[in-house]
C-alpha cells in the first residue's frame, strides 16, 4: 500500500463527516497537527488507533489500511439451503423446549424477525459451533463466554452460544414453561423473587430488553466473534472450530500484539473462515502476521477470535475447585448482589475494564440495572486514554444522565417515534449508529436531526448528552461482565476459603 493512498482516503472520509483536522484529532486523543501529518503521508497513526479511527469515520479498519472501500463479500454464505433450513428447525425446537409448544407472541415475533434478516446468512451455523464449544467447555470445567454485539441475538441465546437473554424483562418457569412479561421494567434482574402460580416452582427472572437492531449493522459485513476461554481448552476449541464449519476453509492467525492490545490478555488466536476453494487446507498451526496482513486476511470473511486472560485462568481454577456447575449458581443471590452494589468487589478481576471498584464507589448503583450501566461506563473508559477517561467519568453527574449503551439509545428513540405514530425505526437506528461511533461528539448534531428529535419529544438535555458520547458498546458486553462478577461473588459468599486461596 502506498503511503499517499492512506492520507488521501483519510482526507476524503474526514471531509465527508464534516470534521476539521482539530475535531478529528480531539475524538482520537491526538492533535490536529498529527492528523495533518497522516494526511500528508509524513506519519502514520499507531495501530491501536486504527479501530477508533475507523469507528469515527464510519469505515472499516481494512479500508483505511488499503486506502479504499470495496464491495464486501456477499452475505449468502457457504451452507446449502437444506442445511440452513435444518438449523433453523433446530433453533425452533430449542424455542419450544424452553418456552413450550405455544410460546407467547412476543417470543415468536422476535424469533421470526431475526429469521427474516438472518435466514440467508451462515450465522446460524456459527452460533451452533460456538454453542458446541461452550457445552464442551462446561463439561471440562473451563467455560467460554461470548463477548460483543452478537449477545443481542435471540438466536444465539437459543443455541446456547450466548447466555444473555435479549427479550424484555419477564418471569419464566423452568418446570411448566410459563412466561410472564413485565411491562415497564428495564431489566429482568430487577424483578422481585416470585413463585409460579401454576406449579409453585421459583421463577427465573430474566430478559435484558436488547433490540436486535444493535446487531443489524454487522449483517453483510464481517461476522466477527470474540470468545474468552482458558488456554487449557484452546486445543479442544480449535478442533471444534476446524471440524464444525462445512463449506469453509479455516486459517488460524496469530495477530500482532498491538492489534488486539487489551490489559491482561495473554493469548489471542483468530480463526478466519474462507469459502471453500478460496484458501488452502484447514490450518492447524497459527500463522504470525503483521497488522496489514492480518486485516487483509480477515477482510470480507467471518472470523472467530479466542482470547485468554491471565485472570480468567485463576477464575476457572476456582470454579473447578468448588465443583459447582455454573448453571447451578444463583447469580441473583441476595448476598452476592449486595456485595456488588456496595462495591465490595475485592478479588474480582476487571478483565481489562477501568477500575470497577472505583466506579461502583463513585456511582453507588441502587439495583442491578444501575450496576450494568456502571460496567458500561467502565467499558467506555477502558477504550479511552487514561487522562481522557478520567475527564469523561468526571463529566457524568449521575447514572440517570449517562448514555452508556447503543441498545438504550435505540430503544429510547424508537419508543419516542412510536408515541408520535411513527412505526419505522430508521431515524432511531441512524442516530444510534452515529452516536455509537462518536460522530456527534466531533461535529455536533446537524440542525435537521435535532429538529426531528425535538418533534418526537426528545429533551434538549438528551440531545446535548448524545453530542458528548465518545463511543457506545453493546449492552450484552456489560451484562456478561456483571454476570461473571456475580458468579465470582457467589463463590466468595458461599466458598470463602476457596476464594481467598485462589483469588
Amino acid at each position: 500500500m502506498e503511503e499517499n493512498l492512506f492520507g488521501q482516503f483519510l482526507y476524503e472520509k474526514r471531509k465527508q463527516q464534516g470534521l476539521s483536522q482539530y475535531q478529528l484529532g480531539s475524538l482520537l486523543g491526538v492533535s490536529g497537527k498529527a492528523v495533518s501529518k497522516w494526511e500528508r503521508g509524513v506519519a502514520r497513526p499507531k495501530s491501536q488507533l486504527l479501530y477508533k479511527l475507523s469507528a469515527v469515520l464510519g469505515v472499516t479498519a481494512d479500508a483505511l489500511l488499503i486506502g479504499a472501500e470495496y464491495p464486501r463479500a456477499g452475505s449468502a454464505g457457504c451452507l446449502s439451503e437444506p442445511w440452513r433450513d435444518r438449523l433453523w428447525d433446530e433453533a425452533y425446537r430449542h424455542l419450544r423446549e424452553r418456552y413450550g409448544d405455544r410460546p407467547p407472541i412476543e417470543i415468536v415475533s422476535r424469533f421470526e424477525n431475526e429469521k427474516l434478516v438472518l435466514a440467508n446468512t451462515d450465522i446460524v451455523q456459527f452460533f451452533r459451533v460456538i454453542s458446541a464449544m461452550a457445552k464442551k467447555a462446561e463439561e471440562s470445567g473451563m467455560p467460554v463466554f461470548l463477548q460483543g454485539s452478537a449477545g443481542a441475538s435471540f438466536l444465539a441465546y437459543l443455541f446456547g452460544a450466548s447466555d444473555v437473554n435479549p427479550l424484555p424483562a419477564h418471569y419464566h418457569c423452568p418446570r411448566c414453561r410459563a412466561v410472564e412479561f413485565v411491562p415497564g421494567m428495564a431489566d429482568g434482574w430487577m424483578l422481585a423473587p416470585k413463585a409460579c402460580a401454576r406449579c409453585g416452582t421459583p421463577l427465573v427472572r430474566d430478559g435484558h430488553d436488547m433490540p436486535f437492531e444493535v446487531l443489524r449493522h454487522t449483517i453483510g459485513r464481517n461476522m466477527g466473534f470474540e470468545l474468552v476461554l482458558c488456554e487449557g481448552f484452546y486445543e479442544t476449541a480449535k478442533s471444534i472450530l476446524l471440524s464444525g464449519l462445512p463449506g469453509y476453509m479455516v486459517t488460524v492467525l496469530e495477530p500482532p500484539a498491538e492489534s488486539m492490545a487489551r490489559p491482561g490478555v495473554s493469548k489471542v488466536r483468530t480463526f478466519v473462515c474462507s469459502p471453500m476453494g478460496m484458501g488452502h487446507a484447514n490450518g492447524t498451526c497459527a500463522v504470525r502476521c503483521s497488522q496489514v496482513e492480518y486485516q487483509d486476511r480477515i477482510y470480507g470473511k467471518p472470523y472467530i477470535s479466542l482470547l485468554s486472560y491471565d485472570a480468567y485462568e485463576r477464575c476457572a481454577a476456582l470454579e473447578r475447585r468448588v465443583d459447582v456447575a455454573r448453571s447451578d449458581i444463583d447469580i441473583l443471590d441476595r448476598e452476592a448482589v449486595e456485595l456488588l452494589l456496595r462495591g465490595e468487589t475485592d478479588g474480582i478481576p476487571d478483565f481489562g475494564l477501568y477500575d470497577m471498584k472505583e466506579l461502583l464507589a463513585r456511582f453507588r448503583p441502587g439495583h442491578l440495572g444501575d450496576a450494568i450501566a456502571v460496567y458500561g461506563i467502565g467499558l467506555l473508559a477502558s477504550a479511552l486514554p487514561r487522562e481522557e477517561a478520567s475527564a469523561f467519568i468526571r463529566g457524568i453527574a449521575s447514572l440517570s444522565e449517562a448514555i452508556v449503551y447503543r441498545d438504550d439509545v435505540f430503544r429510547y428513540l424508537d419508543s419516542r417515534l412510536k408515541e408520535h405514530g411513527y412505526y419505522d425505526f430508521g431515524l432511531a437506528y441512524a442516530v444510534m449508529d452515529r452516536a455509537r461511533r462518536g460522530a456527534y461528539r466531533g461535529q455536533g448534531m446537524d440542525p435537521h436531526t435535532k429538529a426531528m428529535l425535538r418533534d418526537i419529544g426528545v429533551e434538549e438535555h438528551y440531545i446535548s448528552r448524545l453530542e458528548k458520547v465518545p463511543y457506545l458498546f453493546p449492552k450484552s458486553q456489560g451484562i456478561v461482565s456483571v454476570k461473571y462478577a456475580l458468579t465470582l461473588l457467589w463463590i466468595k459468599v458461599h466458598h470463602p476459603e476457596d476464594f481467598r486461596r485462589l483469588l
